[in-house]
């Protein structure tokens, strides 16, 4: 299966749509739905950044594609990274992904001098199902005539 096809998987952008709706404290310690999510996103972007390290696929071909999701998913999920480096007493933990993160800056600074790209969660792209109010349960769909 190729990598891109991957990262358009329905579980893949879930996970990535719930680790942008993350609050910190959500990070810092997550159920385990959110830690496979997480550790779901962070294992496909650490197996790309190899595969573009070892030149097994272009790095730049990843970084024109990839690089507004790579600089705020790095930013989000930093601390988590850094927490999970001092638990297993392994500063090796998504040394990849650091890689590409470093790689995707000089890219923008490259290509897109100035933008800095943003995350932000479902509640941002989803609309709400109409209710009858706070506590109760949806509107049923309107239906034409």
């Amino acid at each position: 299966m190729d990598l891109h096809d991957r990262l358009l998987e329905d579980d893949v952008q879930k996970s990535l749509r719930l680790v942008f709706s993350l609050k910190p404290e959500s990070l810092e310690c997550p159920t385990e739905a959110e830690l496979v999510a997480i550790e779901r996103v962070l294992n496909l972007y650490d197996l790309i950044a190899l595969r573009a390290k070892h030149r097994a696929i272009k790095c730049d071909d990843i970084l024109e594609s990839d690089w507004r999701i790579i600089l705020p998913l790095w930013k989000k999920v930093k601390p988590f990274i850094q927490r999970q480096r001092d638990l297993r007493g392994c500063d090796s933990y998504k040394q990849f992904l650091e890689w590409l993160y470093a790689r995707a800056c000089a890219y923008r600074d490259a290509h897109y001098r100035g933008q800095e790209p943003t995350s932000f969660g479902p509640d941002k792209l989803v609309a709400s199902a109409p209710s009858n109010g706070p506590g109760q349960p949806p509107l049923p769909p309107v239906t034409a005539a």
